[in-house]
């Protein structure tokens, strides 16, 4: 019974020890990957130690959360300016007068988003042309406005945020070639 008895004590050590190698072996694998991992993480930290990597870190972070803070507040601060540039547009081209052919007059809208800005009209007869301007203030004027100038505040009112960016400009190019184009 010795013999047998040794010969499992045996089998016994021999497969205790094949999956002690085998083990190692995972462990090996696994340390490798770490490590390998390790310095692709830290490997332009000049031999610093994990900590002063990772300070090294923080302080980056830190510097780039500022910066985008910083973006941040220009971006607002570029929004609260364009609150006050002329966002809608509207324009009426007509013929005020029998004896002139073509609408060579108009009135034109420009407002910021909140209605503040200019009507302007240009009234063409044969002999002369006269442009009035008149202040907007919530898309009223303190003065009398006619059909024309009240249907370009329209206009503009119901114009989309969007105008003057479409077609990068399109929107004032439109204006333009209105204004000047050939009636």
């Amino acid at each position: 019974m010795l013999p047998q008895s040794l010969m499992l004590v045996c089998l016994a050590a021999a497969l205790l020890g094949a999956a002690a190698l085998v083990l190692a072996l995972v462990a090996i694998v696994r340390q490798r990957r770490f490590f390998a991992r390790y310095d692709r993480v830290f490997a332009h930290t000049d031999e610093q130690g994990l900590h002063d990597a990772l300070e090294t870190y923080v302080a980056q972070v830190t510097t780039a959360l500022d910066q985008i803070q910083h973006g941040v507040n220009q971006v607002e601060a570029f929004g609260a300016q364009v609150s006050g540039c002329v966002q809608r547009l509207g324009m009426v081209r007509f013929n005020p007068f029998d004896d002139t052919g073509g609408d060579q007059s108009f009135a034109l809208a420009l407002a910021d988003a909140r209605g503040q800005g200019v009507v302007i009209s240009s009234l063409h007869a044969r002999g002369l042309t006269r442009i009035y301007a008149k202040p907007l203030s919530h898309w009223a004027s303190p003065y009398q406005l006619t059909t024309e100038e009240q249907q370009a505040i329209e206009r503009a009112r119901n114009s989309s945020n969007d105008t003057l960016l479409a077609g990068q400009g399109a929107g004032v190019r439109a204006v333009a070639e209105s204004v000047g184009g050939n009636g």
